[in-house]
């Protein structure tokens, strides 16, 4: 499952989430209620809704609804372009310690942010330069 989940992910940082969520769908990754609207929002509105599907699936309304890594919802956020909760999400994984921080300027998701002074800030605080 782990091997699967790194594909799942190099899939999604690459922007080729119809890619990702096939392998999920072949390879019964998530719940199947999760893959049916996370199908059917990619259906709908392509890449936007998926990456739509997997928050509303991950933290509706803002917060987790069971444990989920706080930077993935950052990451899944930044594929939105929504500045304001990707970098809730990426200071609460600076909070939480998340060791994955250390490469938060080399996250394709993550590049619309270089150079905003809360994004920058948390890269200082973990010795980024």
């Amino acid at each position: 499952m782990e091997a699967f989940s790194l594909v799942e992910y190099a899939l999604e940082s690459a922007e080729r989430v119809k890619d990702a969520l096939e392998l999920q769908e072949r390879n019964s990754l998530h719940s199947a209620p999760m893959l049916a609207a996370k199908r059917a929002a990619f259906d709908r509105d392509g890449a936007r809704g998926y990456w739509r599907a997997t928050v509303d699936s991950w933290a509706p309304g803002g917060e987790p609804k069971y444990p989920v890594s706080t930077i993935l919802v950052a990451i899944a956020y930044g594929h939105l372009r929504d500045s304001e909760s990707c970098l809730k999400w990426i200071e609460r994984a600076y909070t939480e310690g998340a060791p994955t921080l250390l490469f938060m300027k080399r996250t394709p998701a993550f590049d619309f942010l270089h150079g905003d002074a809360r994004f920058e800030a948390v890269a200082r605080n973990i010795g980024l330069p």
